[in-house]
């Protein structure tokens, strides 16, 4: 009995497979890299210093899939950063939600690049205090 039948047999008859990636084919298959998809001025934090606001992510073909929201605080030389369940194709908006006179931020997003069908989530964030954190928004919402 060769080798290759005594593995069989010691395997259940189950075979057993190995192969080795070549460095051209890793380099082409590398993981994700993400980059600034979109970005704002605005402040969030409640300093009256605008705020560098990021979407970091993939871009498309005509949109952007993304995977982090990031605020710059440069007057505190601060970045947060939020991870959101999901990815997504995104949509935002800032406004007060939470009534304390600072813009927070709404992000939307989508499992559709194209017309933005089938919401994944919904966050209101602030940024408030140094933290990104979940608020509850406005009633009805």
């Amino acid at each position: 009995m060769n080798a290759k039948k005594i593995m069989a047999a010691a395997l259940g008859g189950v075979a057993l497979l190995t192969f080795t990636v070549s460095p051209t084919f890793a380099a082409e298959h590398k993981a994700v890299k993400n980059e600034v998809v979109a970005q704002k001025k605005v402040d969030v934090t409640g300093d009256g210093k605008a705020d560098v606001v990021k979407l970091l992510g993939e871009k498309t073909w005509d949109d952007a899939f993304v995977r982090y929201l990031v605020v710059v605080d440069k007057a505190h030389k601060k970045t947060m950063k939020f991870k959101p369940a999901t990815g997504g194709f995104p949509e935002w908006s800032f406004m007060d939600y939470n009534g304390d006179k600072v813009k927070d931020i709404r992000l939307e997003l989508y499992d559709d690049e194209i017309i933005h069908e089938g919401q994944l989530a919904a966050y209101h964030l602030t940024a408030k205090n140094g933290k990104i954190k979940e608020i509850l928004g406005p009633p009805g919402d």
